[in-house]
């Protein structure tokens, strides 16, 4: 059985624009990075792999719906990214240093923020229409 806010999380998602649900997942993305960031600064082993293992597979789905036929060097580009972070991240499992999650986060925000941006909805402009009189009404 799910919580209200679970619940909820689905029905967004399930009903996401698919440029939403590009920024829902870098949005988790980040989320997981930061707490294992934070997990690895407080020594917590498990909350880090844990963190780490989910930002690998959000990173996979990222890259999987990429279509680099259409994409052309963007979309190659971003698996080129995709790879290197992941491949970032993996390092940190093995170290004691912030560092690989810090340049994650650097590197993915811009991201998220463009995404946003795309799929945030068109500003519609009032649209003139003729009404059979002599000025056009604005609707």
């Amino acid at each position: 059985m799910y919580n209200g806010y679970e619940q909820y999380q689905r029905a967004n998602v399930t009903s996401a624009s698919p440029g939403t649900l590009i920024v829902l997942l870098y949005g988790e993305l980040l989320r997981c990075l930061s707490v294992a960031r934070d997990a690895q600064l407080q020594s917590d082993l498990a909350t880090r792999y844990k963190h780490i293992s989910k930002s690998i597979m959000i990173l996979t789905e990222l890259m999987v719906s990429l279509n680099v036929d259409e994409g052309g060097d963007i979309a190659w580009n971003l698996v080129r990214l995709y790879e290197y972070i992941s491949k970032r991240i993996l390092s940190a499992s093995r170290s004691t240093t912030t560092e690989p999650f810090d340049e994650a986060i650097q590197l993915l925000t811009p991201l998220r923020d463009a995404w946003e941006t795309i799929a945030a909805p068109a500003k519609q402009e009032p649209e003139l229409v003729e009404v059979g009189m002599a000025q056009p009404v604005v609707v």
